[in-house]
């Protein structure tokens, strides 16, 4: 029910996209909008929040049970199992804000035999860090000859986009991959 739900409203909330874009990306006028399409873009700006990832990777059990990601899915691990071979990959990610971009990532992309690497930018707000510590967390217990692991606060860089800084803040996930590349 909650998957019929979500699915709705991810529908509800492309057809506000559309608006959006027919409007020259303006927002629609709320007496344009149902009462459905009002609940679900309140919803999506609220579940979509960081302190709201917060909450839903406090028991990481709960989260999977609610949220279950592609890769772990019975049927999908079988297919790729029987006829992709699959092989580990690298992943590098860079955040500074919009965890929930990269929670959608990690549920559509995530194996647990893959590697993943985030730099969260060094002026990234608190709540951010913590959104993708908790994550990170979640996702740790479910690897299995992967690893998935973010660079130290002490560590980061501060990215300016467009900028060296970019490359280097992706280099020192490179770097810290390596360190697995015979696992």
């Amino acid at each position: 029910v909650m998957t019929a739900t979500l699915l709705s409203i991810t529908i509800y909330m492309r057809i506000i996209g559309v608006r959006r874009i027919i409007n020259n990306n303006k927002t629609t006028p709320r007496k344009e909008m149902n009462s459905f399409e009002m609940s679900a873009s309140h919803f999506s700006r609220q579940y979509f929040r960081e302190g709201e990832i917060l909450k839903r990777t406090r028991n990481c059990t709960e989260y999977f049970d609610a949220h279950t990601p592609l890769g772990l899915m019975e049927n999908i691990k079988q297919f790729e199992d029987n006829t992709l071979n699959p092989f580990p990959l690298a992943f590098s990610h860079m955040l500074h804000e919009q965890v929930a971009i990269y929670e959608t990532f990690l549920a559509l992309y995530f194996r647990p035999y893959n590697f993943y690497c985030v730099h969260v930018d060094a002026k990234a707000d608190n709540q951010v860090r913590k959104a993708v510590e908790n994550l990170i967390k979640c996702y740790s217990t479910k690897v299995s000859t992967g690893k998935i692991f973010m660079i130290e606060r002490s560590k980061s860089s501060k990215v300016r986009w467009g900028r060296a800084s970019v490359l280097k803040a992706d280099l020192k996930c490179i770097r810290k991959l390596l360190e697995y590349r015979n696992t």
